[in-house]
């Protein structure tokens, strides 16, 4: 399974309304995923450039415009580890 990067959606009750309200939506989990990812690794920069590009190409993925990966899985230093202890 992908994590979010949030351990709040990674399982339990917060994934299962991840899932129903992408349902209700009509979007696809991975897409949500894919957008937080991006978000979590732009935080604390003070120049985001080429978010808004990675943005729209995920979406455009959702919709079917492009069938490349939009998304590199990248780690970074806001990630939530399953083993890992919280704050």
């Amino acid at each position: 399974m992908r994590r979010t990067g949030i351990a709040l959606l990674n399982e339990g009750e917060g994934r299962e309304l991840l899932k129903k309200r992408c349902r209700e939506a009509g979007i696809s989990v991975t897409t949500i995923e894919d957008l937080i990812r991006i978000e979590l690794q732009n935080v604390g920069r003070g120049r985001r450039a080429g978010i808004f590009e990675r943005i729209d190409e995920v979406l455009e993925q959702e919709a079917g415009f492009s069938s490349e990966p939009s998304v590199p899985e990248q780690r970074s230093m806001f990630d939530v580890y399953p083993n890992h202890p919280a704050p």
